[in-house]
């Protein structure tokens, strides 16, 4: 049977330090591809300063924790391999929020189709969390620069 990679949560940081410990790195069956899924290899991965508050035990927070034993949340971006979803072909390159894991099983929530005009690593950058923060502030000074 195939595996993939994957890194789950499987203890809280203390202190406000971030530790390999707090991750395991497993093997994980790579999933069968039902009706209305599809599977998406990712190239890249987000690490930004929200992941720290979701591996808190904060549940007031706006998005729940990551729960123990499960992949560590991020954003990221891939390519469909595999595909029985009518609105995701082979081919495609998507973003969303799927994880530390090699390989993402999806049926299409919260996912979307990239543009083919911007590389992987530039669409990462600009478009997810920490990029996009950094854009809207920069945006926003020069908005205020102006006045």
């Amino acid at each position: 049977m195939s595996t993939f990679t994957a890194i789950n949560l499987i203890a809280r940081p203390q202190g406000g330090s971030v530790d390999p410990e707090l991750f395991e790195v497993v093997q994980k069956p790579m999933p069968i591809v039902a009706d209305g899924q599809f599977l998406v290899k990712q190239s890249h991965m987000s690490l930004d300063p929200a992941m720290f508050g979701w591996m808190s035990p904060d549940t007031e927070s706006y998005i729940p924790p990551v729960e123990l034993g499960e992949v560590m949340r991020s954003s990221g971006i891939g390519e469909v391999v595999e595909s029985k979803h009518p609105d995701f072909k082979v081919g495609d390159r998507v973003m969303g929020m799927m994880g530390w894991q090699e390989y993402f099983l999806s049926n299409g929530f919260r996912v979307k189709q990239s543009h083919r005009t911007f590389t992987r690593r530039s669409y990462i950058i600009c478009v997810c969390v920490t990029g996009f923060n950094g854009y809207a502030r920069t945006i926003q000074c020069r908005q205020t620069s102006k006045r």
